[in-house]
């Protein structure tokens, strides 16, 4: 059967993509890139914060847990930011009241972690500061919701094992099952830095 050219130029697209994609290797903690969308507005926002078309999802799928928790999703084939080796972490709301989760331009705190070589679990992403007010709000997550995100599958010559963070509140802090993977030391100190885009960029190191 031949198929349609559309199919067919999607299908070569998506191979080339996936081709093409390199090693998640950097000398740098990343900054945060986990962005989550409303399903409604904050009431007690300033207004003018960033947004994000990230919404919660309902779950098509059986949960593991009837609290909040962090999945690693088995979905092959992932691309980080176009080009990196990359895979898919869920936040997942299996109970029956809304979550409420502090953002930045809808940016929550969900970074990732790695164990160094004495085994001690460290920060290899940061997030950055805003110097305006209006950056910061709420997101929430409906109960049987869940937000997907997509991050990068870190490869280095120092093989050790990784896992994603979410600060709630100093006491309260979510983590994801670990995976296989490897760093660059300087990921556990030196920061990626960043330049505002504009003079309304209001985000610093």
């Amino acid at each position: 059967m031949k198929l349609p050219h559309w199919i067919l130029t999607v299908i070569l697209s998506g191979a080339s993509l996936l081709h093409a994609a390199q090693p998640a290797e950097f000398t740098f903690m990343l900054v945060g890139y986990c962005r989550a969308g409303n399903a409604k507005d904050d009431p007690n926002a300033l207004g003018g914060y960033g947004g994000s078309d990230n919404l919660p999802k309902p779950l098509k799928f059986a949960i593991r847990s009837p609290d909040l928790y962090l999945e690693i999703a088995d979905t092959p084939n992932v691309v980080f930011a176009e080009k990196y080796t990359g895979l898919n972490v869920r936040l997942i709301n299996g109970g029956k009241k809304t979550a409420i989760f502090p953002a930045s331009d809808s940016r929550i705190s969900l970074v990732q972690e790695a164990q160094d070589t004495d085994g001690t679990w460290k920060e290899i992403e940061y997030l950055p500061s805003s110097w305006c007010g209006n950056s910061y709000h709420n997101v929430y997550l409906q109960p049987k919701h869940y937000w997907e995100f997509t991050a990068p599958r870190y490869s280095g010559p120092q093989k050790t094992k990784l896992r994603f963070k979410l600060t709630l509140a100093a006491d309260h802090i979510l983590y994801s099952p670990t995976y296989e993977g490897g760093i660059h030391p300087e990921q556990f100190t030196a920061q990626q830095g960043r330049k505002p885009t504009n003079l309304m960029d209001p985000h610093t190191e």
